[in-house]
């Protein structure tokens, strides 16, 4: 995330509207920690001119069950516990085989990890 927030604010990608976000393709409870695959970005314009490896991901419309968690993100597993334990398994809705998305609407450096606000997207089908 360092690495993105640097190259962006480098290149002058990073306005106020700027959100940083997370995507995530595999479940940690069943691939190991070594092979999990993921990808840090920014939000930028549509006509943004990306450089120095930075490249773009356009995140598929549809429907996404959305959890907002408030606290430190090393407790992150609570919401996808509860998304995927208990809302999924009762909402009649299956998980779409797309990356889940965390959206922070802080940041760590603005505000105490208990006040940390992020909101997950889960790709439903």
């Amino acid at each position: 995330f360092e690495k993105t927030l640097s190259s962006g604010a480098q290149h002058g990608l990073m306005t106020q509207s700027t959100q940083v976000c997370g995507m995530y393709y595999d479940d940690p409870q069943t691939v190991p920690k070594s092979a999990l695959r993921g990808k840090a970005g920014i939000t930028i314009n549509h006509d943004a001119n990306l450089k120095d490896g930075l490249e773009r991901t356009t995140i598929e419309a549809g429907k996404f069950a959305k959890v907002l968690y408030k606290g430190p993100y090393n407790e992150l597993e609570i919401p996808y516990r509860w998304i995927y334990e208990t809302w999924l398994l009762n909402s009649g809705f299956e998980p779409k085989d797309a990356p889940v998305i965390e959206q922070d609407l802080n940041s760590p450096h603005d505000v105490d990890p208990k006040d940390l606000l992020t909101l997950t997207h889960i790709p439903l089908k």
